[in-house]
């Protein structure tokens, strides 16, 4: 927990985790986290609750968009 004023710093991790989102969403156009209130989706984030990735869903991408987005996520 933050106290007043408390700043926390993130580094380069939550950018490649949030391209990996936005990069899944394009690819499988669905919304991350379905089925999940907004508070619920946060903590799924914040704990590193994994999307999963169904490779049949992704088949017609090829293997190199399938194996870039399992290791983003």
């Amino acid at each position: 927990t933050l106290r007043n004023g408390e700043k926390k710093h993130y580094d380069h991790k939550v950018d490649v985790y949030s391209f990996s989102i936005v990069l899944w969403e394009l690819l499988t156009n669905r919304m991350p986290f379905e089925g999940m209130s907004n508070l619920q989706a946060a903590y799924a984030a914040a704990f590193k609750v994994r999307l999963r990735i169904n490779k049949f869903k992704l088949k017609h991408l090829g293997e190199k968009w399938y194996n870039l987005i399992k290791m983003l996520l």
